[in-house]
């Protein structure tokens, strides 16, 4: 029974369950918490791990992939665990304290609760004269009166005791075991390119199953779904991509003329300044090629994080114009570097001076990818770039919380 359901219709009284067996069970709103932790466990899991064994794969080891996917799992099923764990222990440390104050309020201040019934109730257009009996019913339980509080003013559900421990369980199982979809296959395939692509049909139908089945009852799944969807239909262009060009030296030939035009009216227009800066961070600011580095590699996390923020506070119109707009703009940055290769400068020849930090730099780490489709996407740290001033600007003009509008 919803909680609109136990609203009284015009003309009629609210009445209250005479014993527990005919009241709402507790079940249902916990069943509904483990299936929310379970579909989020599994999306992360198809995710994350699929990506690492992907990178990883390049690398040519089987082994490898195996061991590094199976150490992701690992830590980030103890991670998405020990995340639900905590969530779970502040909204039930929230419910206590907003209790406490409903529970003090209806003893100190039991004629502005009253006034807060009618409010409610005036809502959905119910007159004080009808509202009245239900008033006076909750004045002589007042145990009722702080549920029907917590229920109806603050609409908040009451946590199960081991509701912790059981979504902390939930997550971390549920991450794990859908990280293990896209590994899979480098547990049976010899052949690592075999198994990459096959990791990648598989994963693929595995999300599109998922979100089918799970959408319609779980509306933020269709969001992940699209998110995920997006994604990888964005790698499977761009692998496929990689395999068309592969050995075909005039591609190569020709990013690297475009990179040179590129080049030169860049030092036509004063404004050259790679090289320069390279040069004085590799001589003078070492120290902040590892920082440099994770910013980088964060950029995912950063897109998922702001598209869940404005998912969750943002009108949902303006969201999915935010939405549309970042997918236009990967697909079409994508079709014109697929079209109009660059090669990035710390691929040029030596004779230029640019240091190639992502491969040949003690300082700059490692890589996901070591594989020459590297060349065609020149630009996506200029893509980077503007997609984020877009997501700034878009904080900046919309975000609720003034501190992100700094």
């Amino acid at each position: 029974m919803s909680r609109e359901a136990l609203l009284p219709k015009p003309g009629q009284y609210l009445t209250f369950p005479a014993s527990e067996s005919q009241r709402h069970p507790e079940k249902h709103s916990d069943n509904s918490a483990m299936i929310r932790d379970t579909i989020i466990g599994f999306a992360d899991g198809l995710t994350v791990p699929f990506a690492l064994t992907a990178g990883l794969s390049s690398i040519g080891s089987t082994r490898l992939v195996i061991l590094g996917g199976l150490a992701e799992l690992f830590s980030g099923a103890i991670s998405m665990g020990l995340g639900a764990y905590l969530a779970a222990v502040t909204e039930s440390k929230t419910y206590q304290v907003e209790e406490a104050r409903e529970r003090r309020e209806v003893e100190e201040m039991p004629e502005a609760e009253e006034e807060e019934i009618y409010d409610i109730f005036d809502e959905y257009n119910v007159s004080r004269e009808t509202v009245r009996p239900v008033v006076e019913a909750l004045r002589k339980d007042k145990e009722m009166w702080v549920k029907f509080m917590m229920d109806f003013e603050l609409k908040l559900e009451k946590p199960a005791l081991n509701r912790a421990w059981i979504s902390a369980l939930v997550m971390g199982l549920s991450y794990f075991l859908g990280g293990l979809v896209p590994m899979l296959p480098y547990f049976f395939l010899n052949d690592i390119h075999h198994a990459l692509f096959t990791s990648i049909a598989i994963t693929v139908v595995v999300l599109l199953i998922f979100g089918y089945v799970k959408a319609t009852k779980f509306p933020f799944l269709i969001e992940i779904w699209y998110w995920n969807l997006t994604y990888w239909v964005y790698q499977l262009a761009r692998a496929l991509t990689a395999t068309l060009i592969r050995n075909n030296d005039a591609v190569f030939a020709r990013a690297e003329a475009h990179a040179l035009a590129i080049l030169s009216l860049e030092k036509r227009l004063h404004i050259a300044i790679e090289l320069p800066l390279q040069q004085y961070i590799l001589n003078h600011l070492l120290w902040l090629m590892p920082i440099l580095a994770n910013i980088y590699y964060s950029h995912i996390t950063v897109g998922v994080a702001f598209l869940v923020y404005t998912y969750t506070y943002l009108p949902p119109r303006t969201y999915r114009t935010i939405r549309r707009t970042l997918a236009t703009n990967n697909a079409l940055a994508f079709l014109v570097l697929s079209t109009h290769r660059v090669t990035p400068p710390r691929l040029l020849p030596p004779s230029y001076g640019y240091v190639d930090i992502l491969h040949h730099s003690a300082a700059s780490g490692s890589a996901w990818t070591h594989n020459r489709f590297q060349l065609t996407i020149a630009a996506m740290p200029s893509l980077h770039f503007g997609t984020a001033l877009f997501l700034a600007a878009c904080l900046a003009r919309f975000a609720p919380h003034g501190w992100l509008r700094v």
